[in-house]
């Protein structure tokens, strides 16, 4: 097919409400990338609350869909599906509406693509109704929370009739294809791995100033940074740790990102006991366009998280020349080189990074070639070039048709 042409319905459970929402902001990136490169289509996502029930956003129109008779549906946004399940289990009685209302859409707009791309597993399962329905093919992307999810063992025996339907399934993360074969019995060549680009834009001299004196930071003080979701699985209790180690006694904590309430009284209590709260912020979550900032501030990024997909955080703080500190996950050791950009430590021997870390700290050209590798790094790693290789992809599933 004509590529000039191309189409696709991005169909996704969370979508930025509005200009300078943190809501899957990376999806947004994307779609702006789509339109650089030539593909166009729909974006079908739920709705949140008093949003645009249809916006027109370039070469994309968004369909944000209401899913229940009565109320505001509160199954999608805030901490996400799985968690909001969680707080309230009642919310499962929305799902069915949830699934009814992207699928109608999606059939009702089929004028309008060409290829579905389906975000997150569960999303196999209305992209496979739709595809039966209209005879358009989907292609599935699998992100650091479906692999964590896809370990019940239930779960993968009611999504692989769907998964498997897929064209293409694509993962975040070069070393989940292992398990997503051998969790659905695909063939390897249907299984392939599309980093996320990198986004950072530079924040000049003024417009630095005027966030430090915004947040009440200090250009003088060596900051840690964290951001992300304050979760239990982001082991934040181990970065508060750290700052007890005599290495780090001049360092202090930015945690950046949305806050769970039990795990932040959890880490309060953890401050006091490490008698550390006076070095710790806890600011919650930020604009998008405020992340620049704090990249640029602080002098590591921190990370001592149990699992990712592709951790986007890390990937950023690179793109703006600030070395990592980072769990020795799979995730991170594919980004993270010992030396180069960053370090890896293991959770039970903190005191190893921290000695590495004492001796960076008094060779500012030592620290400023880790800067530069950061930045190095990831020059690869753009939107523009994630979007074209879904692109390719896109294109060549539409002209293959549905898989037999």
């Amino acid at each position: 097919m004509d590529d000039q042409e191309l189409k696709i319905a991005l169909l996704t459970f969370s979508y930025p409400r509005f200009a300078d929402d943190e809501a899957s902001v990376f999806l947004k990136r994307l779609t702006d990338a789509f339109q650089i490169v030539g593909v166009g289509g729909i974006v079908v996502t739920p709705r949140d609350s008093s949003e645009p029930a249809v916006e027109e956003d370039g070469k994309f129109t968004l369909y944000r869909l209401n899913y229940t008779l009565l109320g505001r549906g509160r199954l999608a946004f805030g901490s996400g599906i799985m968690r909001n399940l969680k707080r309230n289990p009642l919310l499962a009685f929305q799902i069915p509406g949830l699934l009814f209302a992207l699928i109608r859409c999606l059939v009702r707009f089929r004028k309008y693509y060409d290829v579905i791309q389906a975000n997150w597993v569960v999303a196999a399962l209305p992209a496979t109704v739709v595809s039966w329905m209209t005879g358009k093919p989907f292609v599935l992307t699998l992100r650091g929370e479906d692999m964590h999810l896809l370990r019940l063992g239930l779960l993968r025996i009611l999504l692989a009739p769907f998964v498997r339907k897929a064209s293409r399934t694509i993962t975040v993360n070069e070393s989940f294809i292992p398990r997503v074969v051998q969790y659905f019995h695909l063939p390897p060549e249907k299984v392939i791995t599309i980093p996320n680009g990198v986004s950072h834009k530079p924040v000049g001299d003024e417009a630095f100033e005027g966030y430090v004196k915004d947040y009440g930071l200090s250009n003088s003080t060596p900051y840690l940074l964290y951001l992300g979701r304050v979760i239990p699985l982001k082991r934040i209790e181990l970065l508060l740790k750290l700052l007890t180690l005599r290495q780090f006694a001049r360092y202090e904590l930015l945690v950046v990102g949305r806050l769970d309430g039990s795990y932040h009284e959890f880490l309060k209590t953890k401050c006091e006991v490490f008698h550390v709260e006076k070095r710790v912020q806890f600011l919650g979550a930020v604009p998008p366009s405020h992340v620049s900032f704090f990249q640029q501030l602080a002098r590591f990024y921190v990370s001592a998280s149990s699992r990712e997909g592709r951790p986007n955080g890390v990937l950023e703080a690179l793109a703006a020349g600030t070395p990592a500190l980072v769990s020795n996950i799979s995730a991170h050791a594919e980004i993270v080189r010992d030396g180069v950009n960053g370090f890896l430590f293991k959770p039970e021997n903190l005191e190893s990074i921290a000695e590495r870390i004492g001796e960076i700290d008094q060779s500012e050209s030592e620290y400023g070639e880790l800067c530069k590798g950061a930045q190095r790094s990831v020059l690869e790693l753009s939107w523009d070039k994630t979007a074209l290789t879904y692109r390719n992809i896109f294109l060549e599933v539409a002209d293959a048709g549905l898989p037999r």
